[in-house]
């Protein structure tokens, strides 16, 4: 965690694959491999590349989801990367906003991307300020940075139109 946060993808993606050969008696040393493998390289590549199968199911921990979210979001499969984002849960948490917002966004269902979208500006108002940093952090990529910014911008993020968020 310490090498993803510095950005030291390299160092990340190496311990991601050691837990996922290391440790594959111990699902939770494996999920969080996997997680660290989605990651650090191309979402779309790394299941495959890995011999990793993610199940689709709500049976993973909220943040697993992310990963999934991730890879069907940048293979512009919205209504997997929705329901991805809809198992990621912890309704008080912004990520699963973020994910939330983009996926409806993406899918046309601008309302419902309006009303979540308020929804995460409720719980991290300071997204407004500099979303490209805050998604940074668990976004390591910049095409998908970009791709899930087109999805909050669809929603309204960055739009005079949209409301100014309410102040907790």
């Amino acid at each position: 965690m310490f090498a993803l946060v510095h950005d030291e993808l390299t160092a990340a993606a190496q311990c991601g694959r050691a837990l996922v050969r290391d440790c594959p008696t111990d699902p939770a040393l494996a999920l969080e491999g996997a997680w660290l493998l989605a990651h650090t390289g191309d979402p779309t590549q790394v299941a495959q590349d890995h011999d990793l199968r993610l199940p689709e199911d709500t049976s993973l921990p909220g943040w697993m989801n992310h990963a999934r979210f991730l890879a069907s979001y940048h293979a512009g499969e919205y209504e997997a990367a929705l329901s991805a984002a809809i198992d990621f849960g912890m309704p008080h948490f912004f990520w699963g906003a973020i994910d939330r917002t983009a996926s409806l966004a993406q899918l046309g269902l601008r309302d419902a991307a309006r009303r979540q979208l308020t929804r995460l500006l409720d719980l991290n108002p300071h997204l407004v300020e500099n979303p490209r940093w805050h998604l940074g952090h668990h976004i390591k990529h910049e095409d998908t940075v970009e791709h899930v910014l087109d999805g909050l911008s669809r929603a309204g993020l960055g739009t005079r139109s949209f409301p100014t968020p309410r102040r907790l």
